[in-house]
């Protein structure tokens, strides 16, 4: 069942350029951010397949585009995929829990990812910066959240490659406002490598 969540939103500082936070463990992410709201993938107005637009109407927050097949968006299983070997952009300038810049956090569980053909987030922030990440393995969260907003995430080939290769697909996408960064901010940041700053730890856990 789609999910929304609903937490007051602090104001925080805006920043001269992103400065993304990257997460893989849910719990971890869930506690950092505020409103929200999930698509489980179980509405029953997904079909097997649909195209573009009907994908995007069906939970009428995130925008889908398909970028290695045309138009091939596919609810199986309880996931999405575009294929389910194909690579897709998930926009999200028109939700209601973000800006035309986008929203402040986002993370779905990756349920199928074949290692072989290794996906990548090539996420565009709403300061027009970017940041290349390789995703996890299948059975993995991960996440993302940055003050700057996050416009779009290309799931595919490295710096935002397109393919029809591979398997990949995600499911609990969670699009959200993050609380803000309070007393020493314990919300580490990260750079576009994913790397804390100042830190050799990867992701905040």
């Amino acid at each position: 069942m789609s999910a929304s969540k609903v937490v007051p939103c602090i104001a925080r500082s805006p920043s001269a350029a992103a400065t993304p936070t990257y997460y893989n463990n849910q719990a971890t992410f869930n506690a950092a951010i505020g409103t929200s709201k999930t698509d489980d993938d179980s509405n029953p107005g997904y079909v097997f397949i649909q195209n573009n637009a009907q994908m995007s109407a069906v939970f009428n927050e995130t925008d889908y585009e398909t970028t290695g097949f045309q138009n091939l968006n596919i609810v199986n299983g309880g996931f999405y995929c575009a294929g389910c070997n194909g690579s897709f952009k998930l926009i999200f300038t028109t939700t209601s829990v973000g800006t035309p810049a986008g929203v402040e956090a986002v993370g779905p569980t990756i349920p199928v990812h074949n290692m072989g053909v290794p996906y990548f987030a090539y996420i565009t922030f709403g300061d027009n910066t970017t940041a290349n990440i390789a995703l996890p393995a299948a059975g993995s969260f991960w996440g993302v959240s940055a003050p700057e907003r996050i416009t779009s995430i290309h799931m595919g080939l490295s710096g935002g490659g397109a393919t029809t290769s591979g398997s990949f697909g995600i499911d609990n996408l969670t699009i959200a406002q993050s609380k803000a960064v309070c007393g020493n901010g314990n919300a580490a940041r990260m750079d576009g490598n994913g790397r804390r700053r100042g830190s050799v730890t990867d992701y905040v856990s």
